[in-house]
């Protein structure tokens, strides 16, 4: 059952009774044994979506990688083809040789010009080849890519995942205006604001940082991007990160707030995942905003001094 400490912090705890009986064997007590298994809970929360998000995702770039391989190889192909249509002629025969007929030797004139409509329907042909080959190069370079990205992403959000102990004193404000710019920077046409206070100080765990820049890299990197981040200084501090470009839905926001994916509910991607966990990970909240601009609610507790 889920449960919260005294500070307000929410924990899973397993609960078991056990009957306790007297030498009649009636039952006088009920003994109730706690444990906490917020660790254990999350690490199978975690293996579970990371396993169906990268099956659903490798498998999605790897059949991308292998039908447009297939496409190059087929490209390749037509060129000797032609070659080959080219020395054997249009009816299959070859030119007659030095001991043939002199009129075959001679050849028709058409024959050794070739017909121009031929001509131009080849080098049609090859302009064709040569773009195809070139989307196709394209389509695997981008595949390859956010391949990539994900172990990228999976490796930043290892390091240190189990170890509650690596949480450091940040500036919120200070943190999301640098992601701000370096995302600017990477998508001149992204429009990235970020509204905050002077400071706002809390405590995060060491996967936080990268979790929102992936996040932040996926809002902005959507044509007519625009992200609006707001930070507010409330009882605790709350960050609102909300996309105004179209690239969340309502399913990927449905999925990630109720914490499971199905085989029929998935996510397309790691991101929402990684702010998730990061953001428990620094004993935060994390909530979705829905409605025309939806987004992410992030909920932090005031820090009254800086662990680190």
């Amino acid at each position: 059952m889920r449960n919260y400490r005294a500070d307000g912090t929410p924990f899973w705890n397993r609960l078991s009774v056990v009957p306790v009986a007297d030498r009649s064997g009636r039952v006088t007590h009920y003994l109730g044994l706690q444990r906490d298994v917020t660790a254990s809970k999350e690490r199978k929360q975690r293996l579970a979506v990371l396993n169906r998000v990268l099956r659903h995702n490798v498998r999605n770039k790897l059949n991308v990688i292998r039908g447009r391989t297939e496409q190059l190889e087929a490209a390749n192909r037509l060129p000797s083809e032609r070659t080959e249509r080219a020395v054997t002629g249009s009816a299959g025969h070859r030119p007659a040789d030095a001991t043939g007929d002199p009129a075959d030797a001679a050849g028709d004139p058409t024959d050794a010009a070739g017909d121009p409509a031929d001509a131009a329907d080849d080098s049609a042909t090859g302009t064709a080849d040569t773009a195809e080959a070139t989307e196709a190069g394209q389509a695997i370079r981008d595949a390859s890519d956010e391949l990539l990205t994900i172990a990228d992403q999976i490796r930043a959000f290892d390091t240190g995942l189990d170890d509650e102990r690596d949480c450091h004193g940040v500036d919120l404000a200070a943190l999301f205006g640098n992601l701000a710019a370096t995302v600017r920077e990477r998508h001149p046409d992204a429009t990235v604001d970020v509204d905050a206070p002077a400071t706002v100080r809390v405590s995060v765990h060491g996967t936080f940082e990268p979790a929102v820049e992936s996040l932040l890299e996926l809002l902005a990197d959507t044509e007519g991007s625009a992200v609006s981040v707001r930070l507010r200084d409330e009882e605790d501090f709350v960050v609102e990160i909300r996309d105004r470009g179209g690239a969340l839905t309502p399913a990927d926001l449905h999925v990630v707030a109720h914490g499971t994916e199905t085989p029929l509910e998935h996510t397309l991607g790691l991101e929402l995942w990684l702010v998730r966990w990061a953001t428990e990970q620094s004993r935060g909240e994390f909530g979705v905003l829905t409605g025309d601009a939806p987004g992410v609610r992030l909920r932090f507790t005031r820090m009254a001094t800086d662990p680190s």
